[in-house]
């Protein structure tokens, strides 16, 4: 039988998909949470070089529950806010026993980082206490380790002993996490403007990345002197269930994001003007030439953003840490 003969079942496990119906069913069984509802794949459209076309992200999921503020003299509901958290998720199957290894990412990168979070584009925040604001940016809901740019190792098929490296196969599924979440601000521009909600919506993505490869962080004190001599990669990396990787997000990225804001609001512009002026008056003079502009760059202010990267066999744990850690920040924040 030739080594290069691949069965049925190989094939099959090949393709990803047997990885992304478990990261499915683990969504819907996070316990100490609100409910997690998995969405299926998400479609959109995107530039490549001048040309549009359809891309796809494996899984999108919704993370979100209502919160009320006060209840009228009859006892219903009067003012109330809608979280609604959207994950985008994808899976990264991995054949044969592949390596993730991390390295650190500057200081200031860490510092600077945020979470992706949308309060640019609340309807008002006469519900929210704006000090707390600033705190669910910037902290961290998970208790991981914080990384920069990593590099994909493996051993050749084979070639026992042989290692190869893929430089591009980490930042090719960062850019495919981080890519669909464009297309989600629409959906908030909706919800908070156009439809009729008597309350209010907080906004929140979180983009992960699940894996079959084994994660690794450098540890704590290994210089450039013990990395030209290392052989194995314990002897210099530790091995994590996740990770939090800091991205200084690249300039075409952005750029989509805001091209997707854009084409939004002019759409919206020619097709419904007075819908136009009440959902973008609460950022300035609707009738200012460079207002929708001055919107999309306001959401994406350029800060680095933060993707959860996780082990298969980790999501259960790290979500349920990361959801529940969520959960208590935003209700502290809102009054």
């Amino acid at each position: 039988m030739s080594k290069s003969q691949i069965f049925q079942g190989d094939a099959l496990r090949f393709s990803g998909l047997p990885l992304e119906f478990a990261v499915s069913q683990i969504l819907t069984q996070i316990d100490g949470v609100q409910n997690v509802l998995p969405k299926g794949r998400l479609y959109y459209e995107a530039m490549d070089q001048g040309i549009s076309k359809t891309c796809e992200t494996d899984l999108w999921a919704i993370h979100g529950w209502t919160k009320c503020h006060k209840v009228d003299e009859s006892g219903l509901e009067d003012e109330w806010t809608e979280i609604l958290h959207e994950l985008s998720i994808e899976c990264e199957h991995r054949s044969g026993e592949k390596h993730w290894c991390f390295f650190p990412q500057a200081s200031n990168v860490v510092d600077l980082s945020e979470n992706l979070f949308f309060n640019e584009i609340l309807k008002n925040e006469k519900a929210y206490n704006l000090g707390k604001l600033h705190r669910i940016k910037r902290e961290f809901f998970l208790k991981a380790k914080i990384v920069g740019d990593g590099i994909e190792l493996f051993e050749k098929s084979n070639s026992l002993g042989n290692w190869d490296k893929n430089p591009e196969s980490i930042r090719d599924a960062i850019r495919q996490v981080l890519m669909p979440v464009g297309h989600l601000i629409p959906n908030i521009f909706i919800r908070n403007f156009i439809l009729s909600y008597s309350g209010q919506e907080m906004a929140f993505c979180t983009p992960i990345i699940v894996t079959s490869a084994r994660i690794h962080a450098l540890k704590e004190g290994i210089g450039w002197d013990e990395l030209s001599k290392c052989e194995e990669i314990n002897e210099c990396f530790s091995q994590e269930k996740s990770v939090i990787c800091t991205v200084c997000t690249p300039t075409n990225i952005e750029s989509h994001w805001r091209n997707c804001v854009r084409k939004f609001l002019l759409e919206l512009k020619k097709n419904d003007n007075d819908t136009f002026v009440k959902s973008v008056s609460r950022f300035g003079d609707p009738s200012e030439d460079g207002i929708v502009d001055d919107i999309s760059y306001k959401i994406f202010n350029g800060s680095p953003k933060r993707v959860i990267i996780t082990q298969i066999d980790s999501l259960k744990d790290t979500l349920k840490e990361y959801l529940q850690n969520f959960e208590k920040i935003i209700n502290e924040t809102i009054q």
